[in-house]
């Protein structure tokens, strides 16, 4: 199943997606119409993932019964896109991708010695030889802003204090139900559904406070900056997810592109390691980090004022916005930039 949370006419609905991705079945609506709320609580996406298998079944029987009836049927043309849960109860950050991990500090490089208006050396834009062992021996991850979530559709104001606009190619998962000291075996249980993520950077601001060691603060934490969609694929959905043809495609033209395969640890290893000692909750969200090659900083090329980015992934779909600068700069000295060097364990 394909499952969003969308707004018609004023109400926020949870839906499930027709498969010719035309429509959306207002699993709200009919939930209220059949007399049955309490029973089920269909009315909000967290409501569904809380409700376990006995929600997701309430809604197969919906779907199999009122699937058809027009009165339920709302034009993906006709609705607003919300983020899939519009307020994860957790967001978390992983970097799984090596291609990712070696190619992006280069790529930083490069930025801040054309910011300073310097040609970066050769050795300089050469990429890690190999993965640092930190990064393979467990999952590196820090957390992201839970409360700042929006979805598919929605335009993104770029912070006055940056020039440089950047994507990330990155896919996640919900989960399904919490636990703590998750066995291996039973990892695969937790996971409710996947979706696409957007997780967009001011690559300028980042190369300031790269130089404090810390991990990412501004430069990734602004209105709009995590970008989730268009709606949840169930596992059932996807035949292999670690093995997705990815894109990125900026106005229509294929920037970048690449798959889920080679990730130094799976959902799954996320899932016990951060279960390590430590109470999840259903509802949170888990990242992979961006795929190789999924970002401007690694390929040399940034979005502009007005540029239409779109996430692809197989099984998924296209999680798509508009970035726009507006209003004057309010830039800071880029001389502030010394030597544009990322800490190996700061995600770019």
């Amino acid at each position: 199943m394909k499952l969003g949370t969308f707004e018609w006419q004023g109400r926020r609905l949870v839906g499930l997606v027709t498969p010719d991705e035309r429509h959306v079945f207002d699993a709200t609506a009919a939930e209220a119409t059949a007399g049955n709320i309490g029973l089920c609580c269909l009315d909000t996406m967290l409501g569904l993932i809380d409700s376990g298998e006995a929600g997701l079944d309430r809604l197969r029987r919906l779907w199999e019964r009122e699937g058809q009836e027009a009165r339920f049927l709302r034009s993906l043309a006709d609705v607003s896109f919300l983020p899939p849960v519009p307020e994860p109860r957790q967001l978390r950050e992983a970097a799984l991708f090596p291609g990712h991990i070696c190619s992006a500090p280069a790529g930083m490089r490069r930025l801040a010695a054309e910011l300073k208006g310097a040609k970066p050396s050769p050795l300089e834009l050469q990429p890690l030889p190999f993965v640092p062992a930190v990064f393979r021996d467990q999952p590196v991850s820090y957390f992201q802003n839970r409360l700042n979530v929006v979805g598919h559709g929605t335009q993104i104001s770029w912070p006055k204090a940056s020039r440089v606009m950047d994507f990330e190619l990155e896919f996640g998962v919900f989960l399904s139900r919490g636990g703590r000291d998750i066995p291996p075996a039973r990892a695969g249980r937790h996971i409710f559904g996947y979706t696409l993520y957007n997780d967009l950077s001011a690559r300028d601001l980042q190369l300031i406070e790269s130089q404090s060691g810390f991990g990412p603060g501004k430069s990734k934490s602004f209105d709009g900056a995590n970008v989730m969609g268009p709606w949840i694929v169930t596992p059932d959905e996807i035949p292999d997810p670690y093995n997705l043809a990815m894109a990125v495609r900026v106005n229509g033209e294929t920037w970048a592109s690449g798959t889920s395969a080679g990730m130094l640890h799976s959902f799954e290893d996320l899932i016990v390691h951060y279960s390590r000692e430590e109470t999840l909750q259903a509802g949170e969200f888990l990242a992979s980090g961006t795929a190789a090659g999924g970002t401007g900083i690694e390929i040399g090329r940034f979005p502009g004022d007005g540029d239409r980015v779109e996430l692809v992934a197989d099984h998924i779909g296209i999680l798509a916005n508009r970035l726009v600068m507006g209003g004057e700069r309010q830039l800071p000295e880029i001389s502030s930039c010394t030597d544009g060097q990322m800490a190996v364990t700061s995600d770019v």
